[in-house]
């Protein structure tokens, strides 16, 4: 199993698939797939945070999770990828454009720095001068840039 975009939940699945935490909806824990790799484009690693800085972020834990981390402690723990890190987590490449509005590069940096010190395999990289959603484009810098680093992060941990 490799898992691409909707970055926070691609994280998370695949954390959670390899710590055996992941609670299928059908089948069993035993029966599912691990990651072998994840890769998360401008991953919300951090909602319980970016809630109290930005009115999107206000507006996205409402959205998301139903309220605030005050109200729905359990939901933001479940969708907070600090949680489920561990050193079953596959191998991670992060990417995140500096000038992201709506999540702050300083959150996925943070979470790198968590998985550095979980000694989980991963690349942190930050797109200088690039928004959230930079690779929407097909011909901008940060969709060349993106197009470039993941080829070989797959072929290293997933293979041909």
């Amino acid at each position: 199993m490799v898992l691409l975009v909707g970055g926070n939940r691609a994280v998370n699945v695949a954390y959670k698939a390899n710590s055996g935490t992941l609670k299928p909806s059908c089948g069993t824990v035993d029966q599912l797939s691990r990651a072998k790799a994840a890769i998360g484009v401008h991953p919300v690693v951090g909602l319980s945070a970016s809630v109290g800085e930005t009115a999107y972020g206000k507006e996205s834990g409402d959205h998301y999770v139903g309220g605030t981390p005050a109200q729905y402690p359990e939901r933001y723990d479940a969708v907070d990828s600090a949680h489920p890190i561990s050193a079953d987590a596959p191998p991670t490449l992060i990417l995140q454009g500096s000038r992201d509005h709506l999540v702050f590069a300083d959150h996925n940096e943070a979470f790198a720095d968590k998985l550095t010190k979980a000694g989980v395999t991963h690349r942190y990289v930050e797109l200088p001068l690039l928004d959230h959603a930079y690779d929407s484009l097909s011909a901008d810098i940060g969709t060349k840039a993106t197009r470039t680093l993941m080829p070989p992060w797959l072929q290293e941990y997933v293979g041909g």
